[in-house]
């Protein structure tokens, strides 16, 4: 598994070492994930009703560096340094009282960095949250996330899409409750 110096020595000895970091890496996507369910909801408040998320088809295959199964489950099968990016939109329907939705990541079963959350005051209330992270990871590692409705609030939240009203001539597409993106560096021939 490369990590980001080591990366950067194989560039180095590929280009006689003279490094252009205009021209002599890129970022290559490996995984897409795009949801197209109408909601992704909790059961109910607390740990035991955290969900997995899921971001739509199954990508890739075991001789896949990276594979997605449908459940939103990821598998590194070559261990490197990914970039990895979520977006989800986070939502609620009724209740009363202001509602807390959390979401981590998990790697091999174990959360990796810190929970992030959004309060939802309204079922009117919608929250977009970008998240952006590098990590290294090891070969056959998995990734899982998770969404979960925190006892401190009311018992409504999630992740929910947005169907824009069409007004004929130039429709607009939806927008999906959640979004996956794993990518890496790699050297440029």
């Amino acid at each position: 598994m490369p990590s980001v110096n080591e990366l950067l020595e194989e560039i180095l000895t590929a280009t006689t070492g003279s490094f252009n970091p205009t021209t002599d890496i890129a970022i290559e996507r490996l995984i897409e994930g795009v949801s197209l369910a109408a909601s992704q909801q909790p059961s109910g408040l607390g740990i035991a009703n955290a969900i997995n998320v899921e971001f739509g088809a199954a990508i890739g295959t075991g001789a896949s560096d990276v594979q997605m199964d449908v459940n939103g489950l990821v598998t590194f099968h070559t261990g490197g340094l990914y970039r990895v990016k979520v977006v989800f939109q986070f939502g609620r329907t009724g209740g009363s009282q202001t509602a807390e939705v959390l979401f981590r990541f998990l790697i091999n079963g174990v959360q990796l960095g810190r929970s992030v959350g959004v309060k939802l005051g309204n079922a009117d209330d919608l929250r977009y949250i970008d998240i952006d992270n590098w990590f290294n990871v090891p070969t056959g590692s998995t990734l899982e996330t998770q969404v979960m409705r925190d006892n401190a609030g009311n018992n409504s939240g999630g992740l929910f899409q947005t169907i824009p009203t069409n007004e004929g001539a130039g429709t607009w597409s939806n927008v999906p409750c959640a979004v996956m993106r794993v990518e890496r560096l790699i050297p440029t021939p």
